[in-house]
């Protein structure tokens, strides 16, 4: 919609969380279904990036858009992982193991610049 709240359009017809812009504001990325989606910004080209056993959640985008980062809750062991993966849903990387979370109440993630040293 506008900033006004006129031109209201429906883009998902499915329940759709946690929505993202992309650092240049052409791209969402959502949770539906127990995975991360992306789509145009004006409802074209939706894509599911995950597809995977566990619940996925809290896409964040990377500052330069291309990667995103998000939350994985694990049934087996009721456990939150971080992964990193390719705007495109390839190269999936897991950065933390176990995290205890209390059935998938971790929060959200944030992408912090690294401080170089002096």
């Amino acid at each position: 919609m506008d900033a006004d709240g006129t031109n209201v359009h429906h883009l998902i017809a499915n329940l759709a969380v946690d929505p993202v812009w992309s650092p240049d504001d052409r791209t969402l990325a959502y949770v539906s279904g127990g995975g991360i989606w992306t789509m145009n910004t004006d409802g074209t080209n939706q894509r599911r990036l995950t597809d995977r056993s566990t619940f996925d959640y809290a896409p964040e985008w990377s500052p330069d858009g291309r990667q995103i980062a998000f939350v994985s809750l694990d049934h087996e062991d009721d456990s939150d992982n971080v992964y990193v993966m390719d705007a495109n849903g390839s190269n999936r990387r897991r950065l933390s193991y176990g995290i205890d979370s209390q059935g998938g109440l971790m929060g959200y993630l944030s992408w912090q610049p690294i401080l170089s040293r002096p």
